[in-house]
């Protein structure tokens, strides 16, 4: 279900816009149930996405309820999404999604992602901020469930909580990515959030062959309500981020985020960066 039931191999949806509506089905997305195709420039705001009574294997997404094409420059905003597998953009992903963000939203299901639910490819460059959660038995501020999938230069300025939902109770909880199964990669992200419900500040369970690499938490972050400890780039919690690192250009540019050359980032002195695409229309 969605303004496009399915969006097939070749389709191409761009510059449009849904604003408060109710989308409900088994596959679920404010633009398309199922994205074959590519999808740009687009936004949902102000809607609720759902499947009614969580049905097991159900995708919903802010965006689309699956992804097997691109996503890219699109956003949520003050919206909620809830069911089986959920993310903010998609609730699964095969294929990639770039440049998108979700703020002031709510996503709540089995297995949830600011993003993404499920995650089998590549995400890059992507922001879940302002006042929302991530919420679930097995969530991610990124991606609930990461298999065989890349994700790369993201931050998650929002809490990610461990919730009971439906028969299920939380297990896997990370303030990037809940699961990290084989052969998965986390690398250039930062979380902001100020709590995660869990045991991780960037990755909860980690599969065979999985990387971890230059990953950052700021240091007010509380896991399960206590400071993170031990942390550096390469293990579950990252390395520490200061408030002073979080105001410097240099440093986010350090991690990765390109401001010059695609100049895919815009820095503000006031707060994380924005994609320049949004922030320079």
């Amino acid at each position: 279900s969605g303004l496009f039931g399915s969006l097939g191999f070749g389709g191409v949806v761009s510059n449009l816009g849904l604003k408060s509506a109710a989308i409900s089905g088994q596959n679920t997305g404010g633009i398309a149930g199922h994205n074959y195709g590519s999808i740009s420039g687009c936004f949902v705001a102000d809607s609720n996405c759902f499947v009614a009574d969580s049905i097991f294997g159900s995708y919903v997404g802010g965006i689309a309820g699956q992804n097997d094409g691109s996503i890219s420059n699109s956003f949520v905003a003050d919206s909620s999404v809830s069911g089986s597998t959920v993310g903010g953009i998609a609730g699964h992903s095969g294929l990639s999604i770039s440049n998108c963000f979700v703020i002031d939203s709510e996503i709540s299901g089995t297995m949830a992602g600011g993003i993404a639910g499920q995650n089998g490819s590549y995400i890059d460059n992507c922001f879940v901020a302002g006042d929302g959660f991530v919420a679930g038995p097995e969530a991610g501020g990124i991606v609930g469930r990461n298999y065989y999938g890349d994700i790369s230069k993201c931050y998650v300025a929002v809490s990610v909580t461990g919730a009971d939902y439906g028969n299920y109770t939380p297990q896997y909880i990370g303030g990037i990515v809940g699961t990290l199964s084989t052969e998965g990669t986390v690398s250039n992200c930062v979380m902001l959030g100020a709590e995660v419900y869990g045991t991780d500040a960037i990755v909860n369970r980690i599969g065979t062959s999985s990387i971890l690499q230059n990953n950052y938490a700021w240091e007010g972050t509380k896991v399960n309500e206590a400071d993170v400890l031990n942390g550096n780039h390469r293990n579950e919690n990252g390395a520490n981020a200061t408030i002073n690192n979080l105001e410097d250009k240099d440093w986010w540019a350090g991690v990765g985020f390109d401001f010059d050359n695609d100049r895919i980032w815009t820095f503000n002195d006031d707060g994380p960066p924005t994609l320049t695409w949004y922030s320079e229309p």
